[in-house]
């Protein structure tokens, strides 16, 4: 792997010269982002045409993880590919019944997400990132219209990520993921049939170390941690892996009968599968990584446990516009199971629901802005109800929900540990709002999400799944500012939270993100983008890991974050191909060695990386 990343990258690092080599001045590239465009399900839902191209500017290109991609908001076990939890409330987008299983979703392409090209000529983009730590990232999509009202689109990642510590060489795994998605888009020559169909495929392994072991030789408090991971730290956990598998396949499609009114049906097959190996048993347990077991349970050698979740979604649904307003009405049924597969007698069996649901929008007068509501209503006595207002650069969003426990709390089946409970719906009340002013030079966008939750599910601090009987909010107020000034760029985004019961949800009450760049021309030709990121997240009692339930759990001993990080970049392009160079976490030794994202577990230590994108529209 390391061998072939080398050759790609030299050869991804010379082609812009070659390639200015084969053009001359009497040859016109008549192909590029404005003949290559997408759009996303949604927007063929909406029946939004707005069309949108290839990035080809290097804004938040310096970003050399998904983590901090996603602004630092999440905390992992402090490398890339670990598991990973958002530090606040997301918002309650269905009400179906879920498995559970979200440590890796971070990874995950969902189909929300996915693009569907139109392109005039083959579309092809390719990107490559590399560190000194171990980490691993190559990306290639490909798009090509078959004919002009017919398009094929393949996209491919693959992560690697190395250990930190107790590495036995200098490629040994800690993360190896890979996924790939196939789509394609058709649309009759007459425009009134419309087809979506994409295969998912995701397949995420993760090592699990426990986080170092700790002793009086072995300082715990930031302040006084050893810098060389490598050499100084061992891990906990010896012979254990997590990995998740899912497979699967969706179709949209719709059919125009009239000028506003169209059919549309859309079918979802999913296999999720989750495996847990322990080929150490008898020694990690003592380690208390699985709570407060039996002595008994030493004599068992292999720990082993496979869930797999299936799901068969049927939705059909009309949409269009009546007396100004866009509507779209639906009906979902569903059929899916969860089960371990080797205790399958306690597992849960085949289920059913049905989902109605409407969305509609109204757009105000003079375009000055519009009003969306949404309501969905389950036969399991589940519900979500929403409006939506949008007046020029403000924006008020509510959000009441009512929905089925995950099946992963209801019922767990194991050698070691088993549960089976009868939990009450969670209910939740969401209200956000956030205002954008935006000039020449100055930015300006302040917001809040208020979550009021009740019935909410976690684990506690004997990894024991619980449900809280009262209400508690969740609270963040963030801001974002940004000045341009000449050459000079500053933004920052600052998140103030809290929790009004601590004793079960718990987060870092200050969140900053703070980014300088300085735009530099080399040698009159070359522009350079200069700049810095200093990351914070105020000290906190972070939940812990536990790799057998893969899930975040409370703990009382240990506070992370609290310190600085201080990363540096540099961003230029050569013709269409984006380059960066990336020096994280600068500042390591100043104030202290290191830091912890998740009790006992180190984050990323000082690391070099590059970057590299190039994307091809002939």
């Amino acid at each position: 792997m390391r061998k072939s990343s080398l050759l790609l990258l030299i050869f991804i690092l010379i082609s812009p010269s070659l390639f200015a080599q084969i053009l001359d001045d009497s040859t016109k590239q008549i192909y590029g982002p404005k003949t290559t465009d997408f759009l996303f399900e949604e927007q063929f839902i909406q029946n939004d045409t707005s069309y949108s191209h290839p990035d080809t500017t290097l804004a938040n290109f310096h970003y050399f993880n998904i983590a901090n991609k996603n602004l630092g908001l999440y905390q992992d076990l402090g490398n890339e590919g670990t598991a990973a939890k958002y530090y606040y409330i997301k918002k309650v987008e269905t009400i179906y019944t879920e498995p559970g299983y979200d440590a890796f979703k971070l990874y995950e392409t969902e189909i929300s997400k996915i693009k569907y090209y139109r392109t005039r000529s083959p579309f092809t983009n390719m990107a490559y990132t590399q560190s000194t730590n171990g980490l691993g990232k190559l990306g290639f999509t490909h798009a090509q219209n078959i004919s002009p009202n017919w398009n094929f689109a393949l996209d491919v990642n693959r992560i690697t990520s190395s250990k930190q510590y107790s590495a036995q060489t200098r490629e040994d795994r800690l993360v190896d993921h890979w996924d790939f998605t196939f789509n394609t888009n058709f649309k009759s020559k007459n425009s009134k049939y419309q087809l979506l169909a994409d295969f998912l495929h995701f397949n995420h392994k993760q090592i699990e170390q426990g986080g170092i072991v700790t002793s009086s030789d072995l300082p715990t408090d930031p302040t006084n941690l050893l810098a060389d991971y490598k050499t100084n730290y061992q891990q906990l956990l010896s012979g254990i892996n997590n990995r998740e598998r899912r497979n699967n396949i969706h179709l949209m499609q719709q059919y125009k009968f009239a000028s506003g009114f169209q059919a549309f049906h859309i079918l979802d097959m999913q296999r999720q599968k989750y495996f847990y190996n322990d080929n150490s048993f008898s020694n990690n347990y003592l380690t208390n990584v699985y709570g407060t077991l039996d002595s008994t349970v030493s004599s068992i050698d292999t720990l082993r446990t496979y869930n797999r979740f299936q799901n068969l979604q049927n939705k059909l649904g009309f949409k269009g516009q009546f007396n100004g307003f866009n509507y779209v009405l639906s009906l979902t049924q569903r059929l899916y199971s969860l089960k371990a597969i080797a205790w399958a007698e306690n597992s849960s069996g085949l289920r059913s629901e049905t989902v109605a649901a409407l969305d509609a929008g109204y757009r105000l007068k003079e375009d000055k802005g519009q009003l969306s509501i949404n309501a969905a209503f389950s036969s399991n006595a589940a519900y979500l109800i929403g409006a939506h207002l949008k007046v020029k650069d403000f924006n008020l969003e509510f959000r009441q929900s009512l929905k089925p426990v995950s099946l992963r709390y209801q019922a767990f089946d194991s050698e070691i540990i088993n549960w089976n409970n009868d939990f009450k719906k969670t209910f939740t009340n969401q209200f956000t709002a956030t205002y954008s002013f935006k000039n020449r030079r100055f930015e300006f966008a302040p917001g809040f999400n208020l979550n009021v939750l009740d019935n909410y599910i976690y684990f506690d601090q004997f990894q024991k799944v619980t449900q809280n009987s009262g209400v508690f909010s969740v609270l963040d107020l963030n801001l974002f500012t940004a000045y341009h000034f000449n050459k000079i760029s500053l933004s920052n985004f600052l998140v103030f939270a809290n929790s009004s019961n601590s004793a079960i949800y718990r987060l870092p009450e200050i969140s900053n993100n703070t980014n300088i760049e300085w735009e530099l021309l080399y040698a009159k030709k070359l522009k350079l983008y200069i700049g810095a990121d200093i990351l914070y997240r105020s000290q906190y009692l972070a939940d812990t890991w536990s790799p057998f339930l893969q899930t975040f759990y409370l703990q009382n001993n240990q506070k992370v974050q609290g310190y600085p990080l201080v990363n540096a970049y540099i961003n230029f392009m050569i013709k269409t191909v984006k380059l960066a160079f990336g020096f994280d976490y600068l500042n390591q030794g100043i104030p202290t060695n290191g830091y912890y994202t998740t009790p006992g577990y180190l984050g990323m230590s000082r690391t070099f990386y590059i970057k590299v994108n190039w994307p091809l529209f002939d």
